[in-house]
């Protein structure tokens, strides 16, 4: 029985606490140090596509999702409103700690004064008039 408690104390002291058993990666450490000085996981994105086809034609979206991945859908025709202008390619992405900021961001940039400031910084090639894709 001594043995026993001598092995769980040891396991116990283990500085790579969750990692009983494992050699844990430096990516695995680094993360979990990060967590613990409020480091979040999931990022909150606010992204500007351009059609390839349609050049004047823009989308304005928000992802919790990798931004590739997201792109990836609007390039498959999964999404309705983007589906008729395939393909589209990443402009600008802005990326968020808080949720509600990165949906303020989003609805901002979809509104009129919004929609003015990312055509003036964002948009690469400002071919006149744009449209939001809606």
């Amino acid at each position: 029985m001594a043995e026993w408690s001598k092995a769980r104390d040891s396991k116990s002291r283990n500085p790579h606490k969750g990692f009983e058993g494992s050699n844990p990666s430096p990516t695995a450490i680094l993360l979990r140090k990060l967590r613990r000085i409020g480091y979040r996981r999931s990022m909150y994105h606010v992204y500007l596509l351009r059609s390839i086809k349609n050049p004047v034609m823009t989308y304005v979206g928000f992802t919790t999702k990798d931004v590739r991945a997201r792109m990836d859908e609007h390039n498959r025709g999964l999404t309705k409103t983007t589906a008729p202008q395939v393909p589209w390619q990443i402009e600008v992405v802005v990326t968020f700690n808080d949720r509600q900021r990165a949906e303020e961001f989003e609805r901002y940039l979809k509104a009129g004064s919004g929609y003015a400031f990312a055509k003036r910084h964002f948009w690469s090639m400002n071919l006149g008039s744009t449209k939001l894709a809606k």
